[in-house]
């Protein structure tokens, strides 16, 4: 919900709340309609000073404030002295130095006892949106009104009703009004989070009853229990403020190593804040260059210190998305496709059922995977689907401010979605606490095993798991951990295409070893057992390795997804999969994507040029391009209701245009499986990125066929091999359109000798000496369940400057059933921004679909790079 309406929705609360408290005696709900008892709820609450710590580098705010509860005062005291790095937790999880959120029932009664020792300052609570009576509970010093502020040392008792109706759920920011600006602005802010009636909050850690938090399981007695997650987007100081290192020095104004962001560390989630800066600082001194697609990524720089969000596949979630800063406004976006919600949650209020079918019914409201919120605005994210999505699919769901500029700057974190339980030594997660069930969804979630316990088990398709030989009933489980693991390898210098996992054999069966823990030691990571070997663990339901299967190897590339699937975790549409992406029934488009360097003419007349520009294309349409025989134009592709996309992606950006040039591409709205579609490295996700194909080999000026390699055959001479690993995935063909002979096609290495390696296939085409083969591709899938429209897509490396290159698109979902025209010849498109569609589909209700025109506007601003779709 935009702010606005969630203020007009809270002013009509309040209206109908006194119009209750005026109305004559029977006016209220129906005889006979039972309501959880009101309760009061008290808290003593004190505004201290504090140093906060914003990450484990030791950046830091000295002139902090914040509210906490009496009870914890020693806690964040000790917090606030302990040595880095451990002085802030990875995810934020039960720090003592957070945002205080508290929370109360709908038709409560909150009364806080306030203490301010602060000093110097005067101080006080107000909270926005409830009703309170101003000459004693409004914070402020207003008018003829008593001055309810209070200064140092004194205390004063605020008392706030919460209206007994529906939409009067939702976070309530609270702040000071004493020295408003300049201690909001240094953290002196927090939320009233409003339950549903009757409500128990538990902590989401050991389940026990819980006081205060930023994460909390909420159980519903009239509902369905959910999570709560409470996301405080903020900044830290004005914009003249200098947020001080660990040695107290300033950070600089414009990070340099990252994209010149802008005042490094001063925009902040709950007190934390991840500049791309610091993660660069890591991978420049172990590698000698930076590699700004991992700057997401946990493989490359362990877990950042921002809130992260964790739940089970399917548990019901709600987000309170809360602006408690001053100074900008922020754009809350949450990845994973299908990981969308309605504009008005009161009107949807409970999307979490919805079958996991890949399908959707219309919305009463629009969906939304963005939305921007303005200080003291709050927002309620109910995502379809539940945790994991309609997708259903465990993984990382990046959120970030939309603002290019802020996320660099460290206002980022990811939700963290697990499909196996984590509880002590078989918990998937690193280091990580316990996570407790949803009290109405305890045993839903399976555990996690070795492969050892995965022998005799029968997967969903309804084939048991055995060691040794097969038959009709049975899969080998070799066969199968070698299909769900990335290719088994020692990786080469920062090579993506292999895995170094061992089997060994026990008494009990094959055990499956991850690769050797990383020795390295950095803030955000260090090993618990550095150099060993662990156990990898499989979900017990499904076989699936249990995510995260990864974990940190600082300063290295994660691994390229298992088979170069796009969907990782969710499969092939086999019988293997029941429960794959893509439907088995659902029609495949397939689109080669080459992001291709060119100069871009913004205003001809003008000359506002690019010379060093760039553009996604179909490799089919990049030659006609470059030649001027079709535009240059933002890629516009399509596909209808109820397809299966499979992309593949490669970059002719070589090294040059940046200092070390790689290629990604984000896709919003379609479903898909965000360990190997999202583009973004996010978390423990595999690589998705590429580097240019011309830079490839040991001296980088790619790699090239020296002799023919036929179709039928299974066989490629290359001029140079060394690259080129045993088990992993190689493509030739590339700068080739793949509907010509000699177009892109890849398969597994299964040999190498000298400069020839041997494929696990024959060629599909003949491809001439002199061709370009190589690792460096992706394959991204996606399945579009509903009729969105236009799904954005762009660079997602290099923010700023990848939009200035031109690095955008769109895919347009269209009716099913549709087909897509050139409007000048009639004949059918597969790319271009003007198309004839011609459709079943009904505008308007009872009437026969008519064909339609259809326009698709890029906009972008060529001077500064920044552009949206």
């Amino acid at each position: 919900m935009n702010g606005k309406w969630k203020w007009l929705s809270r002013l009509t609360a309040f209206a109908l709340a006194i119009s209750l408290l005026l109305a004559p005696a029977g006016y209220g709900p129906a005889a006979g309609t039972a309501r959880a008892a009101p309760d009061i709820k008290t808290f003593d609450i004190s505004a201290i000073d504090v140093d906060i710590t914003l990450n484990r580098f030791g950046d830091h705010d000295p002139e902090g404030r914040m509210y906490v509860l009496d009870e914890n005062i020693a806690a964040v005291r000790s917090q606030e002295t302990a040595p880095l790095p451990d002085r802030v937790a990875s995810g934020l999880r039960d720090d003592p130095i957070q945002p205080l959120v508290i929370r109360a029932n709908i038709g409560d009664t909150v009364i806080v006892n306030f203490t301010n020792q602060l000093d110097g300052e005067r101080a006080s609570i107000h909270i926005h949106g409830l009703a309170a009576d101003p000459a004693t509970s409004a914070g402020s010093s207003v008018g003829l009104n008593a001055d309810t502020t209070v200064g140092p040392g004194e205390t004063i008792s605020y008392t706030w009703h919460i209206p007994d109706l529906d939409n009067a759920e939702g976070a309530y920011v609270f702040n000071s009004l004493g020295n408003t600006r300049e201690q909001q602005a240094h953290g002196l802010f927090g939320t009233l989070n409003v339950e549903p009636r009757g409500s128990v909050y538990l902590d989401p850690i050991t389940g026990d009853p819980l006081r205060s938090g930023w994460d909390a399981i909420i159980v519903d007695p009239d509902g369905r229990d959910f999570r709560e997650d409470t996301i405080i987007y903020h900044e830290i100081g004005d914009e003249t403020f200098d947020v001080l290192d660990k040695d107290d020095d300033p950070l600089p104004l414009i990070d340099e190593l990252s994209e010149d962001a802008y005042r490094p560390g001063s925009r902040a989630l709950n007190y934390r804040s991840e500049p791309f800066m610091r993660r660069q600082e890591l991978v420049i001194e172990i590698r000698g260059i930076g590699d700004q697609s991992q700057n997401y990524g946990s493989y490359m720089f362990g877990d950042p210190p921002t809130p992260r969000p964790r739940g089970y596949l399917g548990d019901p979630t709600k987000r309170r998305i809360v602006h408690a800063g001053s100074e900008r406004l922020h754009v809350e976006h949450l990845h994973g496709g299908s990981i969308r919600w309605s504009f008005d949650p009161f009107i949807e209020p409970d999307l979490w059922g919805l079958p996991f079918s890949k399908t959707t019914e219309d919305s009463l409201t629009q969906r939304l995977d963005s939305v921007t919120v303005g200080p003291n605005e709050t927002y309620t994210v109910q995502t379809e689907g539940a945790a994991g999505g309609l997708q259903a699919s465990p993984g990382e769901f990046l959120f970030h401010c939309h603002f290019p500029h802020h996320y660099t700057a460290g206002m980022w974190s990811f939700w963290r979605v697990f499909d196996t339980l984590q509880f002590g030594d078989l918990a998937s997660e690193v280091g990580s606490r316990p996570l407790a069930e949803l009290p109405d969804r305890a045993g839903l979630t399976p555990g996690a095993v070795d492969s050892r316990d995965l022998i005799g088990i029968t997967m969903p398709s309804g084939r048991t798991l055995v060691d040794g030989p097969t038959t009709a009933t049975t899969l080998d489980i070799d066969e199968w951990v070698r299909g769900v693991l990335p290719p088994q390898g020692v990786p080469g210098d920062y090579d993506a295409t292999v895995w170094d996992w061992v089997r060994i054999e026990t008494p009990e069966g094959p055990l499956y070893l991850s690769e050797p823990e990383t020795t390295a030691v950095w803030a955000n990571y260090e090993s618990p057992t550095p150099g060993q070997r662990r156990p990898i663990l499989f979900n017990s339901a499904n076989g699936r390795p249990a995510f995260p299967l990864l974990r940190p190897h600082l300063g290295q590339r994660p691994p390229f997804p298992p088979g170069r699937s796009g969907s990782p975790w969710l499969g092939q549409p086999d019988a293997d999969h029941p429960d794959s992406l893509i439907p088995a029934d659902a029609r495949r488009l397939e689109y080669v994507i080459v992001s291709t360097p060119m100069e871009i003419v913004f205003n001809e007349e003008f000359g506002i040029t690019n010379p060093n520009g760039a553009l996604p294309v179909l490799d089919e349409d990049k030659e006609a391009i470059l030649a001027g025989l079709k535009p240059k134009e933002n890629l516009t592709i399509r596909a209808n209701v109820g397809d299966g996309i499979d992309i593949i992606h490669y970059s002719e950006i070589a090294h040059g245009l940046f200092e070390f040039s790689k290629s990604n591409l984000h896709f919003h709205f379609l479903q898909f499986d965000t360990q190997g579609s999202d583009g973004v490295i996010t978390g423990m996700s595999y690589e998705q990125s590429v580097l240019s194909y011309l830079n490839e080999g040991v001296n980088g000026d790619g790699i090239r066929l020296v002799a023919d390699a036929r179709a039928g055959r299974n066989v490629l001479t290359v001029d140079d091999a060394s690259t080129l690993q045993v088990n992993a995935f190689g493509g030739v063909g590339f700068g080739v359109a793949r509907n010509e002979d000699g177009g892109f096609e890849f398969a597994q290495i299964i040999a190498k000798a000298g400069n020839t390696v041997l494929l696990d296939r024959p060629l599909e085409e003949t491809h001439p000496a002199g061709q370009f083969a190589g690792v460096e591709f992706v394959r991204q899938q996606f399945f579009t369940d509903y009729d969105c429209g236009p799904a954005y897509f762009h660079n997602h490396i290099f923010a700023v400057p990848g939009f200035g290159l031109a690095l955008t698109g769109a895919l347009i979902m269209e009716p099913e059933g549709s087909e897509w025209l050139d409007p000048v010849t009639g004949e059918p498109i597969r790319s271009g921004a003007i198309a004839d569609i011609i459709t079943d589909y009904q505008v308007v209700q009872d009437e026969p679909g008519q064909p339609f025109r259809e326009y698709v506007l890029h906009m972008m601003n060529a001077i500064t790079g920044i552009g949206e779709g």
